[in-house]
């Protein structure tokens, strides 16, 4: 399994990394749709960030919110986005 976001490789360390996985990629869909319709990608980066670090923040034990794990956050929604940086 894929250690995506860089989490500590304790017991379930994989369905945690499916679970950030399942939430990034609703609210990427959602901030792509909103693109679409005019939001400025920056704007809509930074919602996902937002509520990405929350729901991380949120997962105990696993470093989930550590800085190797936003910065795989950070670089995602700026490739997803095609942004430079957030």
């Amino acid at each position: 399994m894929n250690n995506r976001w860089q989490l500590y490789k304790k017991k379930d360390y994989e369905a945690i990394n499916s679970i950030l996985d399942s939430r990034f990629n609703e609210l990427i869909s959602i901030a792509k749709t909103q693109v679409q319709c005019g939001e400025d990608s920056i704007i809509s980066g930074q919602n996902v960030r937002i509520k990405m670090e929350k729901f991380m923040g949120s997962i105990d034990g696993y470093g989930a919110s550590d800085t190797e794990p936003r910065a795989i956050l950070f670089e995602r929604i700026n490739s997803e986005l095609e942004l430079d940086s957030l």
